[in-house]
């Protein structure tokens, strides 16, 4: 029986892997990049084996840029496959916290009076 289209593989290298969750994130890898604050380029090469991921910055970074704070073990997974692509250990637990962006905008009205001079002694 085939796997569902998109659903990472056992043995799946941290390139294909990551490349597998991007695509069930519906990302492309100009959406990842601008994510996780990293280039294309860069981005393509993690996905080709060719730069080796660090996995504090795949927990920090690419973890809740792709949606995967429901998804503890898959995520502890890929940070796994993060360690293991330098050949390190990973972490016993993933700890993934969920941020908000909040935008603010400025009230359209008068701009308000210049504050005095301090007085100088």
């Amino acid at each position: 029986m085939n796997p569902p289209a998109h659903q990472p593989q056992p043995g799946f290298d941290f390139g294909h892997l990551l490349r597998t969750l991007r695509r069930r994130a519906g990302m492309t890898q100009a959406d990842l990049a601008a994510a996780v604050a990293y280039s294309v380029s860069f981005i393509s090469s993690l996905e080709k084996g060719a730069r080796l991921p660090d996995a504090a910055i795949v927990a920090e970074r690419f973890v809740p840029a792709l949606a995967l704070q429901d998804e503890p073990a898959l995520a502890a997974r890929l940070v796994a496959a993060a360690a293991g692509a330098r050949g390190q250990m990973a972490a016993r637990a993933v700890t993934v916290t969920r941020t908000t962006a909040v935008y603010v905008e400025d009230e359209v009205g008068p701009a308000a009076p210049p504050l005095p001079a301090l007085p100088t002694a």
